[in-house]
């Protein structure tokens, strides 16, 4: 992403890896069609990876949805459910070991490959956010410290310990060590003015800008003036976005997704 960003903002010969946290910070503000790029590209690998390896949640994925929602800073993250085939109940001793073997609060042996970057990258560190909405008494508003845990199990709707857990009803097995596409379709729609939307630019392989990703709002206007089955001349564009997709020929390399910004 750091190369895409560094092109973005005209400094294509430039490395990437010499950029520090604090630059590279700037250009995620600067930029956030850039990042929301990158992030899609990512997370369609992930989407890809699921659903073609059953053994991922130790099942056929038979049903999911997702959405996506920015931090005040810019950051994309996703809320994803996901409905897995055959998959035993939660409140069933079955149910909670599948559950432990998806999800994990433990870190790895440190000969891991795995340790260094969980370490790293998901161990909650304090910041000026967590205590945001304290007064007197400075408490992390996402619980850490969180207290050992022997065993996963699931906590009462209406418990004390519900609420202290953030709204969740499972709390998982936890050791001393350890301190956001849908198969029901979701279409973005802009609705802001022509001169206010942002526009992708494509560029080829030498980093040369050669036109705008497409959009739906693109597509609606080219849209067919006759057609046999739909009255395209009294077609909406929010009945437009509920009946097609885009559709791209197969060729050597991945499709070009539209951009709907």
């Amino acid at each position: 992403m750091r190369k895409s960003l560094l092109i973005a903002d005209g400094r294509p010969m430039d490395n990437p890896q010499d950029l520090d946290k604090i630059a590279t910070q700037r250009l995620i503000e600067r930029y956030p069609v850039i990042v929301s790029r990158h992030f899609m590209y990512r997370f369609n690998a992930l989407m890809k990876f699921m659903l073609n390896n059953n053994q991922v949640l130790n099942n056929r994925i038979k049903d999911y949805w997702w959405r996506i929602e920015f931090q005040n800073r810019g950051s994309p993250h996703v809320h994803m459910v996901v409905w897995v085939e055959g998959h035993a109940s939660f409140d069933t001793e079955e149910g909670l070991q599948q559950l432990n073997k998806v999800c994990s609060c433990e870190l790895p042996p440190e000969a891991s490959e795995l340790h260094d970057l969980i370490k790293k990258n998901q161990l909650h560190k304090h910041t000026h956010t967590c205590y945001k909405n304290s007064s007197e008494s400075p408490t992390c508003r996402f619980g850490f410290p969180r207290k050992e845990c022997t065993e996963t199990r699931l906590v009462s709707h209406s418990s004390d310990e519900f609420i202290r857990n953030g709204g969740r009803i499972c709390i998982l097995k936890r050791g001393q060590k350890m301190d956001g596409d849908s198969s029901r379709k979701c279409t973005f729609l802009n609705t802001r003015k022509p001169e206010q939307r942002y526009r992708v630019l494509k560029f080829d392989s030498n980093g040369t800008a050669t036109g705008y990703c497409s959009n739906i709002i693109e597509r609606y206007e080219k849209r067919p003036t006759e057609h046999p089955n739909y009255d395209f001349d009294n077609m909406c564009l929010l009945e437009f976005a509920m009946l097609f997709e885009p559709h791209y020929e197969k060729s050597n390399q991945e499709p070009e997704e539209c951009v709907d910004i």
